[in-house]
């Protein structure tokens, strides 16, 4: 066989460990621009438009969803997540654990996106946002309605899934495979010691329910005139973030009306790709084997919105409460995720690279033992050609091993929210997003009407 055409065979190999979603006419500068520009509403159009892998149809559905929300469009976006509660349902039974992990040996990517718990509950809270954007509330409290039926079910099967999934990858040693490779690799003279290849510690995720639900579901129970949901919500709050107040939401003081104000800001921050150094493991056939182990990882990031401050139209200036930082939520996915990740990876090395060498590898041994001049003969040509082909092969082994850094992209970074028991009225409400005490965006909220003895709830945000 020639030797492009043993190159070419390994190199088509390589490729299927790739991830091959399709982008169709899908233009990422273009993308950007009108991102940047804050053309929220043509950054959705494009991105509903584009072809996208099987698997990353719920990645899609959420990125479409906030950016919908984003542009104003609140009926699709409320829509929209409610579709994207029906596809989070699907992929929690679409896979076992053992398949996901046998999918990921051939890539991370190779995995159907099925969500992070806190991803699930965003799109709880933002089809409650939306409604009360549309001044829906009836709406809301039956997204209220469908969390408290539904949720803990869903959420216990996909965090019971999430914690099996860190268990088969830690198993990596017992998949027959694995082991068909590490005797493969030793026949070729490398001889892989495990034990030193150290993951991250073991973490179990915390974050099984969310403030910002929490606070939606106190306040909106309590505009709805429902104090027993009300309180059952805010005790689960004082357990998430105890510096909440809402106390005038559940007992609007005598003679006044009770305004509540949320405020989202910025896109929530971005997982991003840890790679180890490459790891010298051995040669063949003079040619140096390289590993190297890759899984996500989470830096502190910057945001331009730092604090929030609500002011109304008779006076009353307040700064906003933090109710959650959702950067909070991906570092700890990402800290539960890291440990499979990394096992992931470590299989990947050796399944790969002990497939790459099979042909050079089995080739040399059949020559050194052949029954006959006519096989030494076959297996000689064959050893020749894949023997240059390897110094091509190996580098392509090392720029494939990626790591998962998939999620939602435009949910927010915090939500902060400021309460006001007031006399009854109609209000303007602003809302300023500061940096660094200065203003960089302001948002006014005209003619909100609030009632004796009864909690009003707006809503605000800024992707800034």
């Amino acid at each position: 066989m020639k030797r492009s055409s043993i190159i070419c065979l390994i190199v088509s190999f390589l490729l299927l460990f790739v991830s091959c979603a399709t982008t169709g006419k899908f233009n990422q500068a273009r993308f950007d621009e009108a991102l940047f520009r804050g053309e929220y509403d043509t950054c959705a159009d494009m991105l509903e438009r584009k072809k996208e892998s099987k698997h990353n149809l719920l990645k899609k559905s959420l990125d479409v969803n906030m950016l919908r929300y984003q542009s104003g469009d609140y009926l699709a976006s409320g829509k929209g997540f409610l579709e994207s509660k029906t596809i989070f349902q699907k992929t929690t039974g679409a896979y076992t654990p053992a398949m996901y992990v046998q999918s990921a040996i051939v890539n991370e990517e190779n995995t159907l996106y099925y969500g992070p718990v806190y991803e699930r509950i965003l799109t709880y809270s933002m089809r409650a946002i939306d409604s009360i954007k549309l001044d829906a509330l009836d709406n809301a409290v039956g997204v209220m309605n469908d969390y408290t039926g539904t949720y803990r079910d869903i959420i216990n099967d996909l965090i019971l899934k999430q914690r099996q999934i860190e268990d088969e990858s830690g198993n990596f040693l017992e998949n027959s495979t694995v082991s068909k490779s590490l005797d493969m690799l030793y026949k070729g003279g490398i001889n892989i010691d495990t034990n030193k290849f150290k993951a991250p510690k073991k973490y179990q995720s915390q974050y099984e329910t969310s403030p910002l639900m929490s606070y939606l579901g106190t306040v909106v129970y309590a505009a709805y005139g429902d104090n027993e949901h009300a309180r059952d919500f805010y005790s689960v709050l004082k357990k998430d973030n105890s510096s909440l107040d809402l106390s005038e939401v559940l007992e609007v003081p005598q003679n006044k009306g009770h305004l509540e104000v949320l405020a989202l800001s910025g896109l929530i921050g971005q997982r991003s790709e840890c790679s180890s150094k490459l790891i010298f493991v051995g040669a063949v056939e003079g040619v140096p084997i390289y590993f190297k182990f890759t899984y996500p990882q989470f830096l502190p990031q910057k945001h331009l919105v730092d604090a929030v401050e609500i002011s109304l139209s008779n006076g009353e200036v307040k700064k906003a409460a933090l109710v959650e930082n959702f950067d909070a939520a991906v570092l700890d996915d990402v800290k539960s995720k890291q440990y499979g990740a990394f096992n992931r990876s470590v299989v990947r090395n050796i399944v790969k690279n002990a497939t790459a060498l099979t042909t050079v590898i089995s080739s040399r041994i059949l020559m050194e033992n052949a029954p006959s001049d006519v096989v030494r003969s076959i297996a000689q040509i064959s050893y020749n050609s894949s023997r240059l082909a390897l110094p091509i092969a190996m580098p392509l082994i090392v720029d494939a091993e990626k790591a998962d850094i998939r999620q939602a992209a435009f949910f927010p970074h915090m939500a902060n929210s400021a309460g006001f028991s007031v006399k009854p009225g109609s209000y303007d409400v602003t809302i300023r997003y500061l940096s660094k005490g200065e203003v960089v965006e302001e948002e006014i909220i005209k003619d909100v009407f609030v009632e004796n003895g009864k909690v009003t709830v707006v809503a605000g945000s800024t992707a800034k």
